[in-house]
């Protein structure tokens, strides 16, 4: 992926990829806050909690990716 790709994909908001990216984030983020919620309300020993862990573990890195990659194709006007 070309780093004008990645400038569209979080920094253009009129193209096609942009508003794809967008979704797939917003899908991620609402994923991430069912996830909190869940964990909240299980107990301590609940079989469920360890992947949910890993879930979780998992969104943090593509969250940090998404960062990386945000402020990377950053480029002033």
């Amino acid at each position: 992926m070309s780093l004008d790709t990645l400038r569209r994909a979080f920094h253009d908001e009129k193209s096609a990829i942009y508003r794809r990216v967008h979704i797939v984030i917003s899908v991620l983020v609402l994923l991430s806050v069912v996830l909190v919620a869940a964990e909240l309300s299980l107990r301590e020993d609940h079989p469920a909690l360890e992947w949910m862990a890993r879930v979780d573990r998992m969104l943090l890195l593509l969250f940090v990716a998404e960062l990386v990659a945000r402020v990377g194709s950053y480029r002033p006007p």
